[in-house]
């Protein structure tokens, strides 16, 4: 289910940005590269979805709606991690605003 041309892509980025003199071009990419990564983990987290609906060792629905919820809180958990130390979309734009 991942995507091994983002996988491939996001290094690269990673690289080409810190090559980039220009800091409102960096700040796109990083929102680009922010975007693909979020991608990347709902992937992941679809993939586990749909494990857990194959997964024969569960045999009830609370076992099933435990694991279930349990994957939620582990990807929400994750996801909000990437998105304190990824750059904001309104940074972007402030620094649209005093070109």
């Amino acid at each position: 289910m991942r995507n091994a041309l983002i996988d491939e892509a996001v290094p690269q980025y990673e690289e080409a940005i810190a090559l980039m003199t220009d800091e409102r071009q960096q700040q796109g990419f990083k929102l680009l590269v922010s975007s693909m990564k979020t991608n990347l983990e709902g992937y992941e987290f679809v993939k586990s979805q749909m494990q857990l609906v194959t997964d024969e060792s569960i045999v009830d629905a609370k076992t099933f709606e435990e694991r279930f919820l349990s994957l939620g809180r582990s990807s929400v958990g994750h996801s909000e991690s990437v998105m304190r130390n990824s750059p904001k979309a309104s940074e972007c734009w402030e620094c649209e605003k005093r070109r």
